[in-house]
C-alpha cells in the first residue's frame, strides 16, 4: 500500500496531466492517455511512489 502519483510533463518541465494521485494497493494497474489535444513534441510520464520513481519518454507526432 503506497501513495502513487502518475504525471505527464512537457519537455519544458511543466505538468501537462495528472493521471493518478492516490493511495493504491499492490497490483497491476493501467491508465489511458488521450494525447489528441497535445501539441507535437516530447513528453515525459513520471510514476512516483514512496519507494522510487520511473520515467518514460514518449513523442506525440501528428500526421495530416
Amino acid at each position: 500500500r503506497s501513495r502513487v502519483a502518475l504525471q505527464v510533463y512537457g519537455i519544458d518541465g511543466r505538468p501537462v496531466a495528472l493521471l493518478a494521485d492516490e493511495i493504491m494497493e499492490p497490483g497491476t494497474y493501467s491508465e489511458t492517455l488521450n494525447a489528441g489535444d497535445y501539441a507535437p513534441g516530447i513528453y515525459f510520464c513520471i510514476l512516483q511512489t514512496e519507494t522510487g520513481r520511473s520515467v518514460r519518454k514518449f513523442a506525440v507526432i501528428k500526421t495530416r
